[in-house]
């Protein structure tokens, strides 16, 4: 297989559906209720969070090789379990897909750092940091939260309120209705049952490896 071709799979980017609706929620709430739409904000937003997610993904392909997880996992073959195997099957090498997840990480940070910059207060700041502490801990150091039983939780936070309402955010600089925390939760539901629908699957794998999911 050809490396690009590899790289692209580690990427596992069919999953960014659930970062997508996340962030189109919270912009069309937004623009609903303050008829306001910025398309550049919009933009930036979206690619941000995208990136983010993608370093997600890299990230849990590298740790889930370091920890033995994607060894012990019979059903490979399954479409969305087990995650890419690029890292396993040797496509792509441990350092390399550390260096893509933190060359994304970087992305999704500088495009947050800049909505930051445009936007009122520190809101975009401390929804980007709590973005990054969920890419890396979710699977990784220092608190490898699936793990502990957390994952499910992480996952619906970080799909549900932060994404939904960092796209508000980013959009009306306000947090003016109790809404648009309500629409948040619908979203980060759907993403965490999308996890738990991908773990049955791997529940062989996780018990064998200490993952509580």
């Amino acid at each position: 297989m050809k490396k690009s071709k590899a790289i692209l799979l580690l990427l596992r980017l069919p999953f960014l559906v659930v970062t997508a609706g996340a962030v189109f929620v919270g912009t069309a709430f937004a623009w609903w209720q303050n008829e306001h739409f910025n398309l550049v904000l919009f933009l930036l937003t979206f690619f941000g969070a995208c990136f983010l997610h993608i370093s997600c993904n890299v990230a849990n392909d590298y740790f889930d090789f370091k920890s033995g997880n994607d060894a012990y996992n019979k059903n490979a073959l399954v479409p969305f379990s087990g995650g890419s195997r690029m890292v396993l099957d040797g496509f792509v090498k441990p350092n390399e897909a550390l260096a893509i997840s933190f060359v994304f990480a970087i992305l999704g940070s500088a495009i947050g750092l800049y909505l930051n910059s445009v936007s009122n207060g520190n809101i975009i700041l401390f929804i980007g940091l709590a973005a990054l502490l969920f890419v890396f801990s979710y699977n990784g150091f220092p608190a490898r939260l699936v793990n502990k039983g957390l994952g499910e939780i992480a996952i619906f936070l970080a799909w549900g309120p932060l994404m939904v309402l960092g796209a508000y955010y980013v959009q009306t600089e306000s947090f003016s209705s109790f809404w648009v925390l309500a629409v948040a939760f619908p979203s980060g539901i759907l993403t965490t049952l999308v996890l738990l629908i991908n773990e049955f699957a791997d529940k062989e794998a996780d018990f064998s490896t200490g993952r509580k999911t």
